[in-house]
């Protein structure tokens, strides 16, 4: 059974020509994020934000304004949001880019996510970008790059079948050691033994 997703499009970078999606997802654009939905003809469930970037309030099958004046993102605010309506798997596109302060805190979404047991991948192109914890994952891509760095003051990761192997390493989120692997036409493997990474892949295949 396919698992319903929250899929917010958010206003930062947007390299998507579409957007994987089925009927049973929740589409959520998130205050300028709207606008790339309306270049791809995809109406969205719920636009929310305060809209300053948008420069309008859209008209929506459901609208929920944000004062501007307020401590939480519009990002964040959506993915509340999702959570609030049952939601535990989340997609997030234009999450990265424009402004490094957003890029930098919606990382930090990641954890928070990772953090209520969710699922949460941030798309921009054919990047991807999520948080791993205390699990294993396999990735299967010819070539390209990922980077991992650590979100909490240290992690133990294992990485096998990559350019560069690392066994029960420590990774401290002061030193950028985990940056620019590269995949070898192998199925790579992620293991956390402790701690949360960040996990950045960028795939050339």
């Amino acid at each position: 059974m396919q698992n319903k997703k929250f899929i917010i499009v958010a206003s930062g970078d947007f390299q998507n020509k579409s957007i994987n999606h089925s009927e049973i997802d929740f589409i959520c654009a998130c205050d300028g994020g709207y606008k790339y939905l309306e270049k791809l003809n995809i109406e969205p469930d719920l636009a929310l934000g305060d809209f300053d970037s948008l420069g309008f309030v859209p008209k929506c099958k459901e609208v929920i304004k944000l004062n501007t004046n307020k401590d939480e993102t519009d990002l964040f605010s959506a993915i509340n949001e999702g959570i609030t309506r049952g939601f535990d798997c989340f997609e997030i596109y234009g999450a990265t880019g424009k402004r490094e302060a957003h890029t930098f805190a919606n990382f930090q979404i990641l954890l928070y996510l990772k953090r209520l047991n969710c699922k949460a991948t941030f798309i921009n192109g054919k990047n991807r970008y999520f948080c791993l914890s205390n699990e294993t994952m396999n990735l299967n891509y010819k070539k390209g790059y990922i980077s991992i760095f650590s979100l909490t003051p240290k992690s133990i990761v294992t990485l096998e079948n990559l350019k560069y192997n690392l066994h029960l390493h420590k990774l401290l989120n002061y030193i950028p050691l985990g940056i620019d692997n590269e995949f070898i036409n192998k199925e790579s493997t992620i293991k956390v033994i402790s701690g949360a990474i960040l996990v950045i892949v960028e795939p050339l295949d």
